[in-house]
């Protein structure tokens, strides 16, 4: 309200009889009341019997009119009002795919709240966000409507979303959530957010996993470790480390793993084995093994051998079968080795090459039906010709074949020549125009 609009409006007030506003405008011209007078114009706009009121009300000084609301000012519903936005989300112009699902949000909330964030989205607006739509659904309540209550598993999505997009009130939030909530489902998602990237956090890092690696542990059987290969690897290391030394310590109950493994009094499984007894052989002929006596425990038996190739099949003596080897020669009994010539020792001269003889062979068997062996006699000047010609016709085969792709090479490499040659001269052409129309210019 101004002084040369207060006129106007305390003229039409009067007029329509809304009391309301008359009182407004004769407490703002009360407060003005030197430039309220000073003005020319207003008397001609008001009227003498108006101004004169004016002037009395000076006088007077009356109250101010009573306001509207009670005390405390109007209700807000500033929150109510967001949040049925969210809600319904009418006129939406912009929307987010998570997954498999597309988020419909307006694109100047998500920029009044974070002009990182609402950049990052509309700017990337067809690449998948990277974090599950529940998550993204907390982001857009806490933006809308400020609402901070997250879950555990949204919370941990959200910890290195908010990271990137400089949002420290819910990534406060989501911290807070994720330290009083490890159990068997969360425990391993709560884990993986102390391998993120984390500027200044090592506190949380290391009090994350102190709470995350003694409770996996002792809750081996109800932990889902088929889930620990979507996180950082090094997580897995850790964890199978943190075992090995819960096995070597015995704690947590671990330690009956190591003991299982060796077979549980320390001694493998191989050693606890016993040997079978060897059976006890009788000091003198080829009697039979003695028996002990009484109701004892009858010794191993022994292992059957296989009858030799002369034995008796059915009462009948088999003979060996046929060998046309001949048999080895007779040891001499002799001290001298048989009349053999004693072996050479040091550098004494090489004894005599054997000359083969027909004694030397053995005499043919009588019972053998083997056939003679056959010599295989080839015509070397036969072969040799047939050699040659195949070769010769080998190459004229190639010699035909390198003169047709040869041919063909020799025509595709002047087509692509000639195309060469035109494209360059076209450049050429377009160059000199070009460098013409800007010499013109210049």
């Amino acid at each position: 309200m101004t002084i040369e609009g207060v006129f106007h409006l305390l003229k039409a007030a009067t007029d329509l009889d809304e009391e309301r506003i008359k009182g407004f405008c004769l407490q703002f011209a009360l407060k003005n009341y030197n430039d309220f007078i000073a003005n020319k114009d207003g008397i001609y706009i008001l009227g003498i019997e108006l101004f004169q009121e004016v002037v009395a009300a000076f006088q007077t000084n009356p109250s101010p009119p009573a306001s509207i609301y009670p005390e405390g000012g109007p209700p807000n519903t500033l929150e109510e009002d967001y949040k049925k936005l969210y809600e319904m989300m009418p006129y939406s112009d912009f929307s987010v795919a998570c997954g498999s699902e597309n988020i419909k949000c307006h694109k100047a909330i998500i920029l009044a709240f974070s002009d990182i964030m609402g950049n990052a989205l509309i700017k990337d607006s067809d690449t998948p966000v990277r974090i599950s739509a529940d998550a993204f659904k907390s982001v857009l309540k806490f933006s809308y409507y400020g609402y901070g209550e997250v879950e555990a598993k949204p919370a941990c999505d959200l910890v290195g979303f908010c990271r990137r997009n400089k949002l420290p009130t819910l990534l406060r939030i989501c911290e807070d959530k994720i330290r009083n909530s490890v159990n068997a489902d969360t425990v391993l998602d709560i884990l993986g957010v102390s391998y993120l990237p984390a500027d200044g956090k090592q506190e949380l890092v290391d009090e994350l996993q102190s709470k995350c690696f003694p409770f996996i542990l002792e809750n081996l059987d109800k932990v889902d470790l088929t889930m620990a290969k979507a996180f950082n690897p090094l997580m897995t290391i850790d964890l199978l480390l943190q075992l090995q030394n819960s096995c070597k310590q015995n704690k947590y109950g671990l330690g009956c793993i190591l003991n299982v493994s060796a077979g549980g009094d320390g001694a493998s499984p191989a050693k606890a084995k016993v040997a079978p007894a060897a059976p006890s052989r009788p000091s003198g002929g080829g009697g039979s093994p003695s028996r002990p006596s009484g109701g004892g425990v009858s010794p191993a038996p022994r292992r059957v051998q296989p009858p030799p190739p002369s034995s008796m099949v059915a009462g009948v003596k088999v003979p060996p079968p046929n060998d046309s080897r001949p048999p080895p020669p007779p040891r001499s009994t002799s001290k001298d080795g048989g009349g053999l010539p004693p072996p050479v020792i040091g550098g004494g001269p090489a004894p005599p090459p054997r000359t083969p003889s027909t004694s030397s062979f053995p005499p043919p068997s009588i019972g053998s039906t083997a056939p003679p062996p056959t010599v295989e006699v080839r015509d070397t000047a036969a072969d040799s010709k047939s050699r040659l010609s195949r070769r010769k016709s080998q190459k004229d085969i190639k010699g035909e074949l390198k003169t047709k792709v040869s041919k063909k090479d020799k025509k595709e490499e002047e087509r692509r020549k000639k195309e060469e040659q035109k494209r360059i001269a076209k450049e050429r052409k377009e160059r000199q125009k070009m460098e013409k129309k800007f010499k013109g210019k210049d």
